[in-house]
């Protein structure tokens, strides 16, 4: 708009890359969208609620022997684990809230790099060779300070994980769309 910002470091503030020079400027450059690639499915967890084109959303909102039934939304709201689903780049539109209804939504997720120690048995999105696509164990091989250890597992910024409580968890996942397609 035509303002000049100043980005401050006073207070514990930070910046990610600063060249060392006195009186660098920085451009903030408001943004409405984010455009993401999607190469079949990707998991996300946003700090801010988006609409979603390009790419179909998913909450996983329920558990089964083997299987987590995805329902399709329009958007997601902030701080919310998802699952996109699409084949090239889809848009993200920022918008003020979302107004799907996320409530039986089992997805968690991070949006910076942490080390989760899991009340039950997490997974991540992945698919190992020669096999499908689906939620699979996460690796705890990492304490809380992200050492080497055996309790928390490394979650990446702005990715989504799910927790399992039950005492047979199953070794993966698969994805069941509605009624019954998998």
């Amino acid at each position: 708009d035509g303002n000049d910002w100043t980005v401050r470091t006073e207070n514990g503030g930070a910046v990610n890359y600063w060249s060392g020079e006195v009186n660098e400027t920085w451009q903030l450059i408001p943004v409405t969208e984010v455009e993401v690639t999607v190469n079949e499915f990707a998991s996300i967890c946003l700090p801010f609620a988006v609409e979603v084109e390009g790419a179909t959303a998913y909450a996983v909102e329920s558990v089964e022997a083997g299987f987590v039934t995805l329902a399709e939304k329009a958007d997601i709201p902030a701080g919310e684990g998802a699952i996109l689903a699409g084949n090239g780049t889809a848009t993200l539109t920022i918008a003020d809230a979302a107004t799907s209804d996320w409530t039986n939504n089992k997805l968690e997720g991070t949006t910076v790099d942490s080390y989760i120690a899991p009340a039950g048995t997490a997974y991540v999105l992945s698919k190992p060779a020669d096999s499908e696509v689906g939620l699979y164990k996460a690796a705890l091989n990492k304490n809380e300070a992200g050492e080497e250890g055996t309790t928390h597992f490394k979650n990446n910024a702005n990715k989504a994980y799910l927790v399992v409580a039950n005492a047979n968890p199953a070794a993966q996942y698969s994805f069941r769309f509605g009624e019954g397609t998998t």
